[in-house]
């Protein structure tokens, strides 16, 4: 009963374990418990490489950030002040 329900499943099954097996043993490799250690401390070193060059881009971008925020304060300081010594000329010459 189960087979005759199920049958497109185990087919489907049978020919994605095919080509599975088929991809490994194409590969000519045995998939040793060493190798793959081996391989994944690689991949966990690259990862921390790029966590590190992510992380100085990460802080380059809020120094950026920083530097863009403090030079529109200034420009509206400067701005604030130069209207202020304006009208305090104003004042002077208007007396």
């Amino acid at each position: 009963m189960f087979k005759k329900k199920h049958s497109l499943e185990l087919v489907q099954y049978e020919a994605k374990r095919k080509t599975i097996k088929d991809a490994i043993e194409g590969i000519n490799k045995n998939i040793t418990p060493g190798k793959w250690r081996e391989e994944l401390k690689k991949i966990d070193d690259c990862i921390g490489d790029i966590d590190k060059e992510f992380n100085k881009v990460c802080e380059d971008l809020a120094r950026i950030e920083v530097l863009e925020h403090n030079k529109k304060e200034l420009k509206l300081f400067l701005e604030n002040k130069s209207h202020k010594t304006r009208n305090l000329e104003i004042r002077r010459d208007v007396r």
